[in-house]
């Protein structure tokens, strides 16, 4: 039975396995922990504050709506070039950041958006916008905003690169990638569901808009692959667990079967065993008559006396029988 068991596991987990590494697993770089997979980091030249660790900076978006919490943001008015670059092994990425909409109490905060990205050193797309004043006090934000997409790059490690340009705020948040193991199948996805790559916004609702419709399409391929990693895992498991229970229960009934069939055996061997034995004739009665011991004596006739038990309920002693002789 536990050879049985151990062979089922061992076909769910064949089955298991190849549905869960063949759906596209796209990797996340953060801005400021870098590559899980590769331990690649960002590197960033020019004057880039970090995140929430700047407390005088005038860009100070929800930690809460940012990846792993963190961001890098750089204003460029007059300074030198200021870029953001990493290397990844991948055919496909999307990079997300963050808009701002100044607000009331932050006069001279540069909010215009102005970038221009490099694959392989090569120019492959920019992003453009002049997101709008919020009209109150604080400064608002428009969050995962797809600032660029690539689906079409060959297998290898690529290097992409971020130029911020003139006047221009940038807040970078993170990139993600789909490897090479995974990029067949998930650049077809991707391409069927996904916008153009480039885009110059001039205002913060086409922005917004075109920034949701992105990031639902880029997103599927992550949220479908985790989907299918839970609902198999949880599947396996609910097999299994029924399989066990299932031989569990069979093996428990079988026991009970046999134990029952023995009981049974042993009974009806006792009682052949304890069989009780009739006598196949009976004894003549004790006193039926007295024969004289000769001839010329008279006829004997036996009276049996019978002991009259008394009436007060104490024990009444039996006395033998009494043999009384008669003369004719």
């Amino acid at each position: 039975m536990g050879d049985t068991i151990v062979g089922l596991c061992a076909l769910l987990a064949t089955l298991y396995i190849p549905t869960a590494f063949s759906a596209p697993s796209n990797i996340t770089i953060d801005d400021l922990y870098g590559d899980p997979v590769t331990g690649a980091q960002f590197n960033y030249t020019g004057s880039w504050n970090e995140g929430q660790q700047c407390g005088g900076c005038f860009a100070r978006p929800d930690p809460g709506q940012m990846y792993e919490e963190t961001w890098h943001d750089a204003t460029r008015d007059n300074g030198p070039v200021m870029s953001a670059s990493v290397m990844f092994p991948g055919t496909a990425l999307w990079v997300y950041g963050a808009l701002a909409h100044a607000g009331t109490d932050t006069p001279g905060f540069t909010t215009t958006v102005n970038l221009t990205f490099l694959i392989d050193g090569e120019t492959s797309g920019s992003f453009m916008a002049d997101p709008p004043a919020s009209g109150e006090p604080d400064s608002t934000y428009d969050y995962d905003v797809v600032l660029f997409q690539q689906h079409s790059l060959s297998d290898g490690q690529h290097n992409f690169t971020l130029l911020n340009e003139m006047n221009s705020l940038v807040i970078l948040d993170r990139l993600v990638y789909v490897p090479i193991s995974t990029a067949s199948s998930s650049s077809q996805t991707m391409q069927t569901s996904s916008t153009p790559s480039s885009s110059s916004i001039s205002s913060s609702s086409s922005a917004s808009t075109s920034t949701r419709s992105n990031v639902g399409s880029s997103g599927l391929s992550s949220q479908t692959t985790t989907i299918i990693a839970v609902v198999t895992s949880v599947g396996c498991a609910l097999i299994i667990a029924i399989v066990g229970a299932t031989c569990y229960w069979r093996k428990r009934h079988w026991r009970r079967s046999a134990v029952r069939s023995f009981i049974s055996s042993s009974s009806v061997d006792s009682l052949h065993d304890n069989e009780i034995v009739y006598p196949t004739a009976f004894p003549p009665p004790a006193y039926d008559a007295i024969t004289p011991a000769s001839s010329s004596e008279a006829c004997a006739v036996v009276k049996l006396k019978e002991t009259h038990r008394p009436n007060n309920g104490s024990s009444a002693h039996s006395q033998s029988p009494t043999a009384v002789y008669t003369s004719l």
